[in-house]
């Protein structure tokens, strides 16, 4: 398929996507005002915020390219731009990853209860993601796996044999541990900054 019908797909999705749910077509039907499969559509639909986070990063980089090109300082309202561009692409880029990570924590629910740090990530998510809320209404009436003390965990890990295997070496390891577990309240922290419309 060439390119320019890829793009036309996903402005028409964006346009989709911008009307309330309430008074929203069927995907079904916007596939077959645009003559093609609804399986492709949902393709596109799966990447939109992706692409569209991409999109802005490329019209941030532009602006600021031109004025370098031209050997100039921004103007304020290329500076202003530009700023919103960044802004939205971060949005829509942190959306995609806090999707992905719904997708995940989804997936791992399939195959038993969730720890509690998961649980805790979709309490964060559920205001802002309607997917996150119903995975946590689903998580919470299945129960939660009981959460392991630091020292379990230590104690449980298998070592190299002459690796240190005292509480105090291997607490090293929590800032680490600490550092992957925050990752959605930052990135749900850049999402919720919003966009600023660009002009």
């Amino acid at each position: 398929m060439q390119e320019s019908r890829a793009t036309e797909f996903r402005r028409k999705l964006i346009e989709w996507k911008q009307t309330p749910e309430s008074s929203r077509r069927p995907q079904r039907a916007l596939a077959r005002e645009l003559g093609t499969s609804h399986q492709l559509l949902a393709f596109y639909l799966k990447g939109l915020e992706k692409w569209q986070g991409e999109e802005c990063w490329g019209q941030a980089r532009e602006i600021r390219a031109r004025a370098i090109a031209e050997d100039r300082p921004l103007t304020q309202w290329e500076d202003q731009q530009a700023r919103a561009y960044d802004r939205a692409a971060l949005h829509f880029t942190t959306g995609y990853m806090l999707r992905y990570s719904i997708k995940r924590m989804k997936k791992d629910s399939e195959r038993g209860p969730l720890c509690w740090h998961d649980i805790q990530s979709l309490k964060m998510l559920a205001p802002k993601f309607p997917e996150a809320q119903e995975l946590l209404e689903k998580c919470l009436q299945n129960g939660i796996k009981k959460r392991k003390r630091f020292a379990e965990i230590v104690r449980e890990t298998p070592r190299q044999e002459g690796e240190a295997t005292s509480l105090g070496y291997a607490a090293s390891g929590i800032s680490v541990l600490s550092t992957t577990r925050t990752t959605p309240k930052l990135l749900l922290k850049s999402f919720s900054k919003g966009i600023r419309k660009v002009a």
